[in-house]
């Protein structure tokens, strides 16, 4: 396409021909303030999500350590007390249980049916 002058885009030649002003994309006016405010905003939703996330993934070992009857009846007994019950009988319950409930120590001990104990 040799001649050395270049074609302007239909949108361009629109424009100029009509006397249109085109929209600019506006660019990113923040000042330095409100980015880091941006900024905080940011990594305090992504660490609560994270903290949501582990506590979510916590609350399914629990539970399965709740559905397995393999470390004894879960009703009427605490997680803990029940942990250390099939620890002493040679059961070798999972050891992330016991460090969940550890970490925990300060919430309410009760497996997943002592919330239902009164459907049943």
């Amino acid at each position: 396409m040799g001649g050395g002058r270049e074609k302007k885009p239909q949108v361009e030649k629109d424009i100029t021909k009509y006397g249109l002003k085109a929209k600019r994309r506006r660019t990113n006016n923040q000042s330095s303030k409100e980015k880091k405010a941006d900024s905080v905003k940011k990594q305090k939703l992504e660490s609560g999500v994270t903290r949501w996330l582990e506590k979510e993934e916590e609350n399914n070992i629990l539970r399965e350590f709740d559905l397995n009857c393999q470390f004894g009846p879960c009703v009427g007994i605490g997680r803990l007390t029940r942990w250390k019950r099939a620890h002493s009988l040679g059961l070798q319950p999972p050891l992330t249980v016991l460090e969940i409930l550890e970490k925990r120590s300060s919430e309410k001990d009760e497996s997943l049916f002592e919330k239902y104990k009164s459907l049943i």
